[in-house]
């Protein structure tokens, strides 16, 4: 009689879990939502902390320096990496704000000339998107952005600092605050930071790879700005999917309107040379260095970068994939929560094993 009591509780109990689980994920969601401003230089900062505590690790061991002078030499090749950057930034779009007007007149004949060949109906439903007021807003915004960037880096730069420092510490800390649990921390902890760190940094180095030789690609067939498009390559190659494909517009529009209608020959090359270094890059070189390293499903890593991307844009979406793999390399070493670490992986590891026991 007492087990048949006990259920509708035992029921109501789990219900009030369930919806408990809900409001708080909800609170989250709403927190990251309203807090993002703040949340974001942390979110950069762990991410450089990640990148750059390999290189303090080799220091240490191959200088056989300090770890503070370590972490110091870090940050000074950091702040100059970062400085060197905003340097070719500020040059790019103070070369490009110029040139604008130019391009928007060619684009402007190039649609008269579209339009002419199409039906009136088509025209008029073409014509009620204002696309020169939107294109000329972003262009005209170009040089804020570049000054919001220049200040928020220098913020992610001074947190990154103390992180190293505090990176240094963190095993003491851990053993006087979890006692005998603290080796755990410390596997999921060290688990984390492994995997991330060679993720990013195989994935600068491609995306590295990706800008310059689109770069010299589109200088070869004499598109304007050819080092901007490089740029933009290598910075939205950190994106999957989506990143490559908004890479690829820009450099595209400016090849036809450059040369069209005269000629359309710049456009397909550069349209087949894009496609190409896509495909060898991602489809090739890209799987055979990072192999299954994060074992992330494709579709979980869409999802989060719509997510991410929609929670706090552009940056959300650069920092969707280390974020969605430290949650799921924190799934995989907590027992309760390994079932939603298995849903979010890309599954090779079970047909792996599968195909053994066949």
């Amino acid at each position: 009689m007492k087990n048949k009591e006990a259920k509708p509780y035992s029921s109501f109990s789990g219900w009030m879990a369930l919806a408990t689980c809900f409001v708080a994920l909800v609170l989250a969601f709403v927190a990251l939502k309203s807090l993002g401003s703040v949340l974001k230089p942390l979110a950069f900062a762990w991410v450089l902390t990640l990148i750059l505590a390999p290189m303090v690790k080799a220091i240490v061991k191959w200088l056989r320096l300090p770890e503070t002078l370590a972490i110091l030499i870090a940050m000074a090749v950091a702040i100059f990496a970062f400085f060197e950057v905003g340097v070719f930034v500020n040059s790019l779009v103070s070369s490009f704000v110029p040139k604008y007007a130019e391009y928007a007149e060619k684009l402007q004949a190039l649609l008269k000339h579209f339009y002419d060949s199409l039906h009136p109906q088509a025209v008029a439903m073409l014509r009620e998107f204002d696309w020169q007021a939107g294109l000329s807003k972003q262009v005209l915004s170009l040089s804020g952005i570049v000054i919001s960037a220049s200040s928020t880096t220098a913020i992610v730069l001074i947190i990154t600092a103390f992180m190293l420092i505090e990176h240094r510490d963190f095993s003491l800390k851990a053993e006087g605050a979890f006692g005998g649990d603290s080796g755990r921390v410390l596997d999921v902890v060290g688990s984390i930071s492994t995997q991330v760190s060679r993720y990013l940094i195989l994935q600068c180095v491609i995306s590295a790879a990706t800008g310059i030789v689109t770069w010299l690609a589109l200088w070869a067939i004499g598109v304007d700005f050819a080092a901007t498009w490089g740029f933009l390559a290598f910075i939205l190659n950190f994106i999957p999917t989506i990143g490559s494909i908004l890479a690829a517009i820009p450099p595209l529009l400016i090849a036809l309107v450059q040369h069209a209608p005269e000629s359309y020959i710049p456009f397909f090359e550069a349209l087949a040379a894009i496609l190409a270094i896509q495909m060898i890059i991602g489809n090739v070189i890209s799987p055979r260095l990072m192999g299954s390293r994060l074992n992330l499903s494709p579709v979980v890593i869409l999802v989060s970068l719509l997510f991410w991307h929609w929670l706090w844009g552009v940056p959300g979406a650069l920092l969707a994939t280390p974020v969605t793999a430290a949650i799921k390399i924190v799934c995989d070493n907590l027992e309760p929560l390994k079932p939603l670490g298995v849903l979010l992986g890309s599954g090779r590891p079970l047909r792996r094993a599968g195909r053994q026991e066949e």
